[in-house]
Order: C-alpha cells, then sequence, then structure tokens
C-alpha cells in the first residue's frame, strides 16, 4: 500500500510538457478527467442541471471526484459555455387579440383593499380590442351574478343582442 508520503517522494516523473507532475500531487486533476468535466458541462444531457449539482453527479456516476468549487473555477478559466435549455415553455407574449371592436370582452374582477381594513370588489366588463372598460360596478362582497348582470345590462344597452343572438342566449342562462 502506497500512503501519501511515498507518492510525492515518487521521482519517476519526466514529464517536460508540464509544470507540475501529477504524480507529485495527486489532488491534481488529471487532463483525461478534466476531458471529462468538459463533455459533462458542455452536453446538451445535462443542460438542466446545474454546476454544483453536475459535480455531485460526476462523483455519484464514479467518473470525477472534484469539488463543486473546482468544477466552477474549470467552467470560468476555460470559459467553457453551458447550454441554455428552458424547462418550462415560454410564456405567449400577445396573447388573445381582437381583430375588431366587441368581437372579444373580457371580465375582471379587481379585490380593492381600502385604509379601514375592508374591501372593495370592483367588477369590470372590457373590449380587447380597444382595451376600453365597457361596463362597471363596485360591491362590498364577492358576486359572480353581479358580472352577468354586467354583462347583461351592455348587450341590452348597445343593442348587441340583436347583431349577436347567440351572445343574448349566452347572458341570459347564466
Amino acid at each position: 500500500m502506497v500512503d501519501h508520503h511515498d507518492w510525492i517522494r515518487d521521482d519517476r516523473c519526466a514529464l517536460d510538457d508540464r509544470s507540475s507532475c501529477p504524480r507529485s500531487s495527486p489532488q491534481q486533476l488529471t487532463p483525461t478527467e478534466v476531458h471529462t468535466i468538459r463533455s459533462m458541462v458542455t452536453s446538451d444531457e445535462y443542460g438542466h442541471v446545474s454546476t454544483g449539482v453536475l459535480a455531485r453527479l460526476a462523483q455519484r456516476l464514479g467518473k470525477v471526484f472534484a469539488s463543486p468549487t473546482t468544477w466552477y473555477r474549470l467552467v470560468r478559466d476555460h470559459e467553457w459555455r453551458r447550454p441554455r435549455q428552458r424547462v418550462h415553455p415560454a410564456k405567449p407574449k400577445v396573447g388573445i387579440r381582437a381583430s375588431r371592436p366587441n368581437e372579444i370582452w373580457h371580465v375582471d374582477t379587481t379585490l380593492i383593499r381600502l385604509l379601514g381594513g375592508s374591501r372593495a370588489y370592483l367588477h369590470a366588463v372590457v373590449d380587447n380590442f380597444s382595451r376600453r372598460i365597457l361596463a362597471w360596478n363596485v360591491a362590498e362582497t364577492f358576486h359572480p351574478d353581479v358580472t352577468a348582470q354586467l354583462l347583461t345590462w351592455r348587450i341590452e344597452k348597445h343593442d348587441l343582442g340583436q347583431a349577436h343572438g347567440a351572445g343574448r342566449r349566452w347572458c341570459r342562462e347564466l
């Protein structure tokens, strides 16, 4: 069995291309280990794994036994770029957009906390195309039937029920 002192005293190293012999410091990474670290860091397979977790994974798999700090230093010094991979799909930027007025309406209920500790609920019907508030109401409690009444009132006020008969039936069925 070779202990640490025997390892250091070993004078069989005859490398001319390296400043220090890998056999003289047992903690120094070999070129094969550095290559393994590089292949794991730049691999698409491990793109979703952080560098610190990747270092522990390599130890668990028996590939490279180096601390996460060493991995971070190698990535920084060699300027290796990690593959960027979104785990979650991108959020839509535009969302639903109408091409003309009164094509799509949105219903919004906002809770407003007042200074006295009480609450007020603002119910609104908004046109998607113009982003104008078509109808609104403020109530002390949250009731979905307030929104249904706003929709019905808005349809009857502008006589949209005759042009869009399905919309009128939909409101009355609520």
